[in-house]
């Protein structure tokens, strides 16, 4: 297998991996085509970098201008089932209130099953958010965001570059269809951890996103305790 290798795009200056037998390149950040001399190839040989984490099937990449935005669905398969336990919860409920509004129902029947009202808006917000929502990372060379929509929800944010020093990913205490979730953090000049993104479904993804947002600012990898290894 062909040894990848770390060098930066002349054009943007982002981290790219090529292969030591390469003689091009192409830039994944600004589309630029450079000619690899064995001087560069040379240099970097006693580096190897970290083994490269492939686009995994949820995520897709655009290009605006000299910005880059990582563009993650949030559908899954694991909706299925929660959206049968809605349809039957919501259905049991709805024809629930249909025969007590025939009835003549007084107002504390009425307030009788709010509990499970409240349970079916919050799970059938969550469906059809997880069927409509994707959550938008753009970088540019001044700042970077974070953006969930279109339903409204928790989590975005936009903080300038210099705020970040490193990113790692972390996985979280917090299970989804009993598998693990994962969270996104970087650390800013002080030494602080901040929550970037939270509840990614895959670890892939995550360092997805942290291998991107690296290359892209020119950070050099660091092994975090406690991160997931790449």
């Amino acid at each position: 297998m062909p040894r990848l290798l770390t060098l930066n795009c002349p054009s943007c200056g982002a981290k790219i991996a090529v292969s030591a037998q390469d003689t091009r390149s192409t830039c994944q950040f600004c589309g630029a085509v450079h000619t690899l001399t064995p001087q560069a190839l040379k240099s970097k040989t006693s580096a190897p970098p970290r083994p490269a984490i492939e686009q995994p099937s949820d995520i897709y990449l655009e290009h605006e201008g000299v910005a880059i935005k990582l563009v993650r669905r949030w559908f899954q398969k694991g909706l299925i089932p929660l959206a049968v336990f809605c349809f039957f919860w919501d259905g049991f409920l709805f024809f629930w209130y249909w025969m007590a509004l025939r009835a003549n129902a007084t107002i504390e029947m009425l307030l009788g099953p709010i509990v499970h009202v409240i349970v079916g808006l919050v799970l059938t917000y969550g469906l059809v958010a997880g069927l409509l929502n994707r959550t938008e990372i753009t970088f540019d060379r001044q700042q970077l965001s974070v953006w969930h929509g279109p339903l409204p929800w928790w989590g975005n944010r936009s903080l300038p570059l210099e705020e970040i020093r490193q990113l790692y990913t972390k996985e979280s205490n917090v299970k989804k269809n009993g598998r693990p979730t994962y969270h996104l953090f970087y650390t800013t000049p002080e030494g602080r951890s901040k929550k970037l993104i939270s509840g990614l479904d895959s670890p892939d993804t995550a360092l997805f996103i942290e291998q991107q947002v690296e290359a892209w600012l020119n950070i050099h990898d660091q092994s975090i305790q406690g991160e997931v290894p790449r």
